[in-house]
């Protein structure tokens, strides 16, 4: 699973080239699941109110929306084993992606 932005495309491509058709069924951008996720940003998959949160959880001071901190908070709520409660539409971007994975083994 790849990120949807130009790096992540070119990586996909990269590794069919290298690896020929026995790796096409097996790697996908986060845009072949679906394509509103056809964008370079982490962000996308969250509920705006879930970035929110999720950044204050670790920067409480932090208003805006700030993409390291964000990135960051991710990092330090998995590493504290933190639990947040998460709107549906981001719970339901991440079912969707694992469920896509699951489908694909």
């Amino acid at each position: 699973m790849l990120d949807a932005d130009d790096e992540g495309k070119n990586q996909k491509q990269r590794y069919i080239d290298e690896f020929g058709p026995i790796i096409q069924s097996k790697i996908f951008t986060l845009g072949d699941i679906n394509t509103k996720w056809d964008i370079n940003e982490l962000k996308i998959y969250f509920a705006n109110v879930d970035k929110t949160n999720l950044q204050k959880y670790i920067y409480p001071t932090e208003i805006k929306y700030n993409k390291k901190h964000f990135n960051k908070s991710i990092q330090e709520v998995y590493i504290k084993n933190e639990y947040l409660i998460l709107k549906s539409l981001t719970k339901n971007n991440f079912e969707k992606l694992l469920d896509f994975i699951k489908d694909k083994n």
